[in-house]
């Protein structure tokens, strides 16, 4: 009779089932029972932040990624404020840290509906601030496994500093510097924008020049963690510029010797003791003075004698009165100003 090959795998399947069936269970290995070492290795606490550069007032907030394994029973953390928030057990090798006795930790439980563990600070001091502890889990085995982490974040003054430099008040026509700095930023990160004027940077700083009378706002952002955040404005008065003093050779009015008088070549305006450069040109003005008896005058139209009016200083005596009136100018500002007239005595 010939053998089917089908009836030969069948019969040995059954033989297969039954020899399996009378061996002894053997307990399967579980993820429970891997080693502490085993644990340690694959795992390192990540800390997450929402921001690490923050506004005084703002709270920090901070998730730490927990252990996911099987094996553990349990987790928590142990966080405090300091540069060195933790021990290791001296000889224990690299794997045993220890809380220290000089320090107060927050003790952190995961949270039961988002899983999530995070530590939370506010603070209105500025500056640095180091934090850091202990991920603690328990094995299933009822060991204790610690894992260090270490982090830190900057408060900021909520209000940067808006200075400037010559003047509490701007002017209209000049560039006003300014000086903006916010500590802990740096210089490049910082930008600015304004109302009733335009601003620029000039190297380290910045020049300022208002459009009108009345109020200007500099308003200051910087670039934090890859965001726009708003530091605040600096308000400030925009004047005009003040009227400047008309001269004739250096002088103001009073005695001048003729012949001083006529080496002149024409009248100059200026700010007295004022710190920005603000240059004035006379447009025009008139001179006049008694001769004989009669009032004789001459206009110019700019800020130079003309042939007529040298004509008139010539003819002055000692002891006459000589007048320079209806003096205008024009400064940066484009405004034309009536200056006071001056009047000298001839010697």
């Amino acid at each position: 009779m010939k053998k089917n090959p089908l009836n030969f795998l069948f019969l040995t399947g059954c033989l297969w089932m039954v020899a399996c069936q009378s061996q002894p269970n053997k307990a399967i290995p579980s993820q429970s029972l891997v080693g502490k070492d085993d644990i340690l290795m694959p795992y390192r606490p990540q800390v997450q932040a929402a921001a690490t550069v923050l506004l005084r007032g703002d709270d920090f907030r901070a998730t730490i990624a927990l252990p996911q394994n099987q094996a553990l029973a349990s987790c928590c953390v142990y966080v405090a404020e300091d540069a060195q928030p933790y021990d290791s057990l001296p000889g224990s090798g690299d794997h045993v840290w220890q809380l220290r006795n000089d320090l107060s930790y927050q003790k952190l439980f995961p949270d039961s509906l988002s899983g999530e563990l995070v530590f939370r600070a506010g603070s209105q001091q500025t500056g640095r601030h180091d934090w850091g502890g202990l991920v603690e889990a328990i094995t299933l085995q009822g060991d204790t496994i610690r894992w260090p982490f270490r982090s830190n974040y900057r408060i900021l003054e909520r209000k940067p500093r808006v200075n400037p430099v010559k003047m509490n008040v701007l002017y209209i026509g000049v560039d006003n510097p300014i000086e903006i700095s916010i500590p802990g930023i740096d210089p490049q990160s910082i930008g600015v924008s304004a109302v009733n004027g335009s601003i620029v940077r000039i190297g380290d700083g910045y020049r300022f020049r208002p459009s009108r009378p009345g109020r200007a706002v500099i308003s200051v952002w910087a670039q934090i963690d890859g965001k726009q955040v708003a530091m605040g404005n600096q308000d400030f008065r925009v004047k005009r510029l003040p009227n400047p003093i008309a001269t004739l050779g250096g002088k103001r009015g009073g005695p001048i010797a003729k012949q001083v008088l006529l080496a002149q070549q024409g009248v100059s305006a200026s700010l007295a003791d004022f710190d920005f450069d603000a240059r004035f040109q006379v447009t025009g003005f008139t001179v006049s003075c008694q001769l004989q008896g009669y009032k004789m005058q001459s206009q110019t139209h700019g800020n130079k004698f003309t042939k007529q009016q040298f004509d008139l200083m010539k003819r002055l005596r000692r002891g006459e009165d000589f007048y320079i009136e209806d003096i205008q100018a024009v400064g940066p500002d484009g405004l034309i100003r009536d200056l006071s007239p001056m009047i000298f005595q001839v010697r």
